[in-house]
């Protein structure tokens, strides 16, 4: 009797000290419900990105971002923990600890945006860097109605305007010494999450930051399946590429005052143009980023080029007007210039370094259909159009 009054006391005291730390924890913060707890437990697999990890441990997960510029160093970390959760004991020196699910965050380009709609994440963007660039109407309806707010230019952010939005937190590519930028932000206690995914070395490693921001916003699930499915047409178009008996010569780029920054051999746009079956003339040269090259070295060594991308023109009278010696390649003489621009808008907004940031399989197609448009007859251009 003594034994059994004794477990039904010991019950009581654990019920009760059980309930005393649940209110205790939600008195501080929200309890995650259930199905965000679901999400929580799926771990995504990385296979082609190179410039982060997620590691999921008992009750959190760690997102470590490398530093593309100092080999082997970590150039962030965060502690992703569900609320309601304890947080980890012991973590390093600089790591971030974010509860989620959070209500806001905010970016400060807009290249982040065709990844956070394809998590259905939308509505939890609140402020954005150079809002009239945005290409979505979706987003363009939520920034004139006011729902999104401005938060300056990429390269010159509106401290006032971030501390007073108060995001939970606020996603910014990377760079040498972006970090040097952000101390009124941490002094503010606004997490800056960095997102480096244009120095990857292929579209489908920049594709899989989709990944990246999937493990903030919870839905890691979600960014696996609409990966899968860019990954499984992204190869398709990789097959057909792979079929080409001949590989036309290409060009890309213009100067940019009095620099013509040529993509470097191991950048994703020279594998982009491998894969697209072409002849790229610096595809075995060994830079990530770009090789700053006169505008006479690239006369000499690509005049003849068959194809000429990324044109900044719309006609080929604008060319011609920015320097004459254009008119000596090649690929200007038999009007086979091409440009990204197709879906721009009157604001400046272009879905070419928004939505095809996520989607290389749409870019990889193009370019197949004009340098070898007898594998894709029937595809339509849908980032690219021909300068008239």
């Amino acid at each position: 009797m003594q034994n059994l009054l004794f477990s039904l006391l010991l019950f009581s005291f654990l019920l009760s000290a059980c309930t005393y730390r649940t209110t205790d924890k939600k008195s501080k913060t929200e309890i995650a419900d259930a199905s965000e707890l679901n999400e929580f437990e799926f771990s995504s697999k990385i296979h082609y990105a190179q410039g982060f990890t997620i590691t999921r441990k008992e009750h959190y997960k760690i997102v470590s971002v490398y530093d593309p510029w100092q080999k082997g160093q970590i150039y962030a970390r965060y502690i992703l923990v569900p609320k309601g959760m304890p947080e980890p004991e012991k973590i390093d020196a600089g790591d971030q600890i974010i509860m989620i699910p959070f209500e806001k965050a905010g970016s400060l380009s807009a290249s982040h945006l065709a990844m956070i709609s394809a998590l259905q994440a939308e509505k939890k963007l609140k402020g954005i860097s150079n809002p009239n660039f945005v290409y979505d109407p979706s987003f363009r309806e939520r920034i004139k109605s006011g729902e999104i707010v401005s938060l300056g230019k990429e390269m010159d952010m509106d401290i006032e305007a971030i501390i007073g939005l108060n995001p939970d937190i606020l996603i910014k590519t990377g760079f040498p010494n972006a970090k040097n930028e952000d101390g009124a932000l941490n002094e503010a206690g606004i997490p800056v999450v960095y997102n480096n995914e244009w120095m990857e070395t292929s579209l489908l490693g920049r594709a899989e930051w989709i990944k990246f921001l999937a493990a903030f916003f919870n839905r890691e699930a979600r960014a696996d399946s609409v990966f899968r499915k860019v990954e499984t047409n992204y190869f398709k178009m990789v097959n057909i590429g792979s079929k080409a008996k001949q590989y036309p010569s290409v060009l890309i780029g213009m100067p940019f005052k009095g620099t013509w920054y040529m993509s470097g051999g191991r950048s994703y746009m020279a594998q982009l143009l491998e894969d697209a079956g072409s002849d790229y003339y610096w595809q075995n040269d060994t830079t990530r980023g770009s090789i700053p090259l006169s505008f006479e070295v690239v006369l000499e060594k690509q005049q003849d080029c068959d194809f000429w991308f990324e044109v900044n023109a719309r006609t080929r009278q604008e060319v011609i007007a920015k320097d004459t010696r254009y008119g000596l390649f090649k690929a200007f003489q038999n009007k086979n210039l091409f440009n990204n621009k197709k879906r721009m808008n009157k604001h400046g907004g272009n879905d070419y370094w928004q939505s095809g940031v996520l989607r290389p399989d749409l870019i990889l197609a193009d370019l197949i259909h004009i340098i070898h448009p007898e594998f894709l007859p029937n595809h339509q251009l849908y980032y690219y159009q021909k300068v008239k």
